[in-house]
């Protein structure tokens, strides 16, 4: 036997002898060559799509962070000139207000317009007086290009007008751009006593800056921030759709927004979100944002909404050249590869036998064995994988050992927590008890009021429940319903169970038990999602309330159902100064103070859930 033969069965091959076996690994190194080759060519292509897909986010997020910076910066110098238009509007307010009064106090006496309306300016260049009929139309006005504007364009500001007609109060006062120059105006409205005519002052703000020499520089700011590669156009527009104008002569285009752009301007206006799309103007794709923008000063809510073109066109061009070398590339190593493709499956074999046996024994299959007669290094492999697989049979018990020795700390862990669980029930279970013990004791100081507190947080979780709330929010309105009253603690009870009507002064204490009960539990961690309740259940949806008078949804939600929970129960109840209501008078006092007093929707998921309980009459 020669020397090869020896190491040839030292290593386990049996009958190859060594010049078969040198013949072997020299074909498997040609393989491998091939492969390497190929995975060269195809590790570069990963690379450079990686490289591209990189190119490509980091062209985005650039985008992204660009816009970003667009509508920042326009938003501030926006709100900038605000504080002019806000300083322009305080100082000519009160003389539009003067000529407002003087005019429809000249037609209440006469009843028809027979009489010049520029007396009333005195000279005045920056304020304009207009007339608008039943029709919405401007009949009479002192600017001239006024006359025949037809606000039924817009439905918002008819609306508007309407309401005027009916009500007597606007809601429509506040800055907006002029329909036929775009210029800045401060518009204020007034119904004639016939209701036939509302009377429009409006102040031009911009010609008020020239004849103070103020200086309004919007369009100069617009038009620094275009002065790049990207940003194609940047218009700021009221709430109904017309272009702000700050230069006297300089007017480009439709001042009026688009009807084809109209409804993502609207959206942006009405969801109070920046609106994104992307359109064609002359078969170039350009990119347009819908910018919402708000300021809030001590005049008011100034609102409106800024429209950016992008054109990000050039920013791809070089991007899209790599790609079509790249796709050359691919299209190079497809061909090259479905030549090499018989090798590459001859190679592949024993691979997939190998991985065969290694699902089989992943599925715990551990007496596996696999057969690989390649005569080169695969079948070495597969002998190597054949012995590992009975070294892992060997330790299967010691790992099934340990697997249940980690299952014992688990169950010890669930044990645990369940005695956590346990333990934060009773604490809970403590705490509410603590706060029924704190209710009984309000309770027992109104002896009219017995078990008010309890009736109050009964009716606050039917209420919320109905409206949709999760029981584990439930808990806060819990302890804040059934310690509504508590400040009444800290009120004599001289004047808690007076029979009579109470003095202006003993009507002040009794409201100071919002501050009191606020006072008591602000302190307690507990209590922290409560307290607002204790301190707003006697604010009023419409502002008129006690103690900070909130108004609508600046009141907690939870804060308005304990008012109309309150409020049922106190009416009825037998009182030291009154005795109980039916459940139908108290639901027509609800529906009565609807939208004064109490918050809409509560009233009516609360007299929903009265009258399918049927509560009527009981």
């Amino acid at each position: 036997m020669s020397q090869n033969d020896i190491i040839a069965m030292i290593i386990g091959i049996g009958g190859l002898n060594m010049r078969n076996m040198e013949r072997v690994k020299c074909s498997v190194r040609r393989s491998l060559l091939f492969l390497i080759f190929i995975g060269i060519i195809a590790i570069t292509t990963f690379f450079s799509l990686i490289q591209i897909r990189a190119v490509k986010e980091k062209a985005k997020v650039e985008e992204e962070n660009f816009k970003a910076y667009i509508k920042n910066t326009a938003k501030s110098y926006i709100f900038g000139i605000d504080l002019i238009l806000n300083m322009i509007e305080n100082q000519t307010h009160k003389k539009a207000v003067e000529i407002e009064k003087l005019v429809l106090k000249n037609y209440n006496e006469k009843r028809n317009w027979d009489f010049s309306l520029e007396e009333f300016l005195d000279g005045t260049e920056y304020i304009d007086i207009n007339i608008i009929n039943n029709n919405n139309i401007i009949s009479h006005g002192t600017n001239k290009g006024n006359i025949n504007l037809n606000f039924n364009r817009w439905s918002v500001m008819s609306d508007g007008l309407e309401k005027i007609r009916i009500y007597g109060v606007s809601d429509i006062d506040g800055r907006g751009s002029s329909a036929i120059t775009g210029e800045p105006m401060n518009y204020i409205f007034q119904a004639t006593q016939d209701k036939k005519y509302i009377i429009e002052v409006g102040v031009a703000l911009r010609r008020y800056a020239e004849k103070s020499h103020q200086t309004i520089t919007m369009n100069n700011i617009l038009e620094e921030l275009m002065n790049n590669d990207y940003v194609e156009h940047i218009d700021y527009y009221d709430n109904y759709g017309t272009k702000y104008n700050f230069f006297e002569d300089k007017i480009t285009g439709s001042l009026s927004i688009s009807e084809e752009d109209r409804p993502y301007f609207e959206r942006a206006r009405d969801e109070n979100k920046t609106i994104s799309h992307e359109k064609k103007i002359k078969g170039k794709k350009y990119t347009e944002e819908y910018i919402p923008y708000e300021s809030i000063t001590e005049k008011g809510k100034t609102s409106g909404v800024i429209k950016v073109t992008y054109d990000f066109s050039s920013k791809y061009k070089l991007m899209i050249e790599f790609l079509m070398i790249i796709f050359s590339a691919l299209c190079c190593i497809i061909i090259f590869t479905y030549a090499i493709g018989r090798k590459v499956t001859d190679l592949m074999s024993p691979i997939d036998n190998l991985l065969a046996g290694m699902k089989k024994v992943s599925m715990g299959k551990y007496d596996t064995q696999i057969e690989i007669y390649t005569n080169n290094e695969f079948e070495i492999l597969g002998h190597n994988f054949n012995r590992m697989v009975k070294e892992i049979d060997t330790n299967k018990r010691a790992i099934i050992e340990q697997r249940d020795e980690i299952h014992s700390l688990y169950e010890e862990q669930i044990a645990i927590s369940e005695e956590l669980e346990q333990a934060l029930a009773s604490n809970k279970k403590t705490y509410f008890e603590t706060i029924q013990a704190l209710a009984k004791a309000i309770d027992a100081k109104d002896h009219y009021t017995q078990g008010h507190c309890h009736r109050v947080m009964e009716y606050s979780v039917a209420i919320a429940r109905k409206m949709g709330f999760l029981e584990c929010q439930l808990d806060d309105l819990r302890c804040g319903a059934i310690l509504h009253d508590i400040g009444k603690i800290g009120i004599p009870e001289s004047i808690l169970n007076k029979n009579g009507k109470l003095t202006d002064e003993e009507f002040k204490i009794i409201k100071s038990h919002t501050s009191i009960g606020y006072d008591i539990v602000k302190d307690i961690d507990f209590l922290a999602s409560s307290k607002n309740i204790v301190y707003e259940h006697h604010e009023k949806f419409d502002g008129t309330g006690y103690p900070e008078g909130l108004k609508g949804e600046e009141i907690s939600i939870f804060s308005r159902i304990v008012c109309v929970a309150d409020s049922y129960d106190a009416m009825t109840s037998n009182r030291a100064y009154r005795k109980s209501m039916k459940v139908e008078q108290a639901i027509e006092e609800l529906e009565k103070w609807k939208g004064i007093q109490f918050d809409p929707q509560v009233v009516d998921v609360f007299v929903e859930i009265i009258k399918n309980n049927n509560l009527l009459s009981s």
